[in-house]
């Protein structure tokens, strides 16, 4: 089924981009809460940030559900795009998505 809401439901560009934004996110998440708890997942989507621009980062509760969440979908096929997973430390990960540490 295909259900066109185009017509009902007008957004702007910036609401249009919130909302990819947000399925994207739910999407990892889905993927990554079968190896553990997912804390925060946060798509970068500021072009300003070089560095992490278009990358997803995904905060879990523990380390170890990182890893085996890390070693399942590394190098694998996900919505049309290989995945490249890399580890990241806390301050890394609290300056890029710009929250606090332990937040």
């Amino acid at each position: 089924l295909l259900f066109d809401a185009s017509s009902t439901y007008a957004a702007d560009e910036e609401t249009k981009k919130a909302i990819i934004k947000e399925l994207i996110e739910e999407d990892v998440r889905g993927e990554l809460e079968r190896h553990g708890t997912v804390l925060r997942v946060f798509l970068k989507t500021d072009p300003a940030d070089e560095a992490y621009f278009g990358k997803t980062l995904v905060h879990f509760l523990n380390a170890s559900d990182a890893e085996k969440a890390r070693s399942a979908v590394d190098g694998r096929l996900f919505d049309g795009r290989n995945l490249a997973v890399a580890k990241v430390q806390a301050k890394t990960y609290a300056a890029a998505a710009g929250v606090p540490l332990g937040g």
